[in-house]
């Protein structure tokens, strides 16, 4: 059975400038508007912010094999799987069986 090939969209944001970020922010229209209603100024933030993360952590594409899927898994195979996991790593470190 071949792979299953999963594509997701992604936002670096740990990778963008916060500062600068916020700057933008700053002068955005969210703080010179004048609007009262508050469904137009919702929609006002969510224009801008969407704006300004667009610029500065632009979505990205990403793809996914599936070979290491485990959701298709039984509980009980999941769990051994994760169990052996668990007792591999000490052994990775220390080369000891126990």
């Amino acid at each position: 059975m071949p792979p299953i090939t999963t594509s997701f969209n992604y936002q670096s944001l740990h990778q963008m400038d916060k500062d600068t970020f916020c700057q933008d922010i700053l002068r955005s229209g969210l703080f010179g508007s004048v609007i009262t209603n508050a469904d137009e100024y919702a929609d006002l933030f969510d224009e801008e912010v969407t704006r300004i993360l667009d610029v500065h952590a632009p979505l990205r594409t990403g793809r996914c094999s599936g070979q290491h899927n485990c959701h298709s898994l039984s509980d009980e195979a999941r769990q051994a799987k994760q169990l052996h996991r668990r007792l591999e790593r000490p052994y990775r470190r220390t080369g000891l069986q126990s």
